[in-house]
């Protein structure tokens, strides 16, 4: 801390923001297991309109398929995945003017959180400690996350189990 306090106070600042996140989540998935129905979690995707305005620009949304009902785990990572994907527009796509987001209720859940800008400062490379989270998440859950650089924008795709049988 004594030689390079900048570093070590963006360090404990990173630190706080997961430690509240996981705190979050926990408290999220203590009134999922609480309520009569543990497939679904309060504040998971059911409530995904309140993190449109993170972007910071307009988000389309596209939601294709009836069952909304998922495993709570499956929820809670599938929120959180598209909250760090519509920080990263505000945070990272310059000159963005519009996102998409698709969620898909089909044999797996599927997102795909894209945007029209191009790349900022170098933090959306694929390597970045958000992108390596999201992925994590999904990895947790036998899903997959891809995100990069596409024509025009930058994209997050993920993949999620529905099923009720989870790792």
């Amino acid at each position: 801390m004594g030689q390079r306090p900048e570093q070590a106070a963006e360090a404990l600042d990173t630190i706080k923001r997961i430690s509240d996140e996981g705190l979050s989540e926990v408290r999220l998935l203590l009134r999922a297991m609480r309520s009569e129905g543990l497939r679904t979690a309060t504040g998971g995707l059911a409530e995904i309109d309140k993190l449109l305005p993170t972007a910071g620009v307009p988000v389309q949304v596209m939601v294709r398929g009836d069952d909304r009902s998922v495993p709570v785990a499956v929820d809670v990572a599938a929120y959180r995945i598209v909250q760090e994907s519509l920080t990263n527009v505000r945070r990272h796509a310059q000159d963005a003017t519009k996102v998409r987001l698709e969620i898909d209720y089909g044999e797996r859940l599927e997102i795909v959180v894209r945007d029209d800008g191009k790349p900022g400062d170098g933090s959306t490379t694929v390597g970045g400690h958000g992108v390596e989270g999201m992925r994590a998440r999904a990895e947790k859950l036998d899903g997959t996350l891809t995100a990069g650089p596409v024509a025009g924008g930058f994209e997050v795709r993920c993949s999620l189990p529905i099923e009720k049988d989870l790792p």
